[in-house]
């Protein structure tokens, strides 16, 4: 009942801020729980929007940007570890290409030979 009465209290959610774009569009936490992952909008250039990854240490509130590049933009993320992460990236020659990386931005790999985005399913 305590709960029912809070959510009948609460103030409505105006319905332009359920419409308007965010600054973080995808957040996933890490497996034991110590770090945040995001993907978030970044404007390299006046037009240009592109999405970059960053961490956050959830003990320190340390955050560390692990991509955000002017001609780059982070499609997917997933943990694949409790401090290592695997993001898709596409670039502006229409390649996509799979990444690991540390959450410090260590130890990157490219996983397989980057490829055309029609290649795996994309829309022309």
């Amino acid at each position: 009942m305590l709960i029912l009465a809070g959510m009948l209290s609460a103030k409505p959610i105006p319905v332009e801020d359920l419409f308007r774009d965010y600054e973080f569009l995808r957040m996933e936490m890490s497996p034991d729980g110590k770090w945040l992952a995001s993907v978030f909008e970044h404007e390299p250039e006046k037009d240009v929007r592109l999405r970059g990854l960053g961490v956050l240490n959830i003990d320190t509130g340390e955050v560390k940007v692990l991509q955000r590049a002017k001609d780059v933009t982070v499609l997917e993320m997933e943990w694949v570890g409790d401090d290592r992460l695997m993001a898709t990236l596409f670039n502006k020659y229409g390649l996509r290409s799979r990444y690991s990386f540390n959450v410090d931005g260590s130890e990157m790999k490219e996983l397989g030979p980057p490829r055309r985005w029609l290649e795996v399913g994309g829309l022309e």
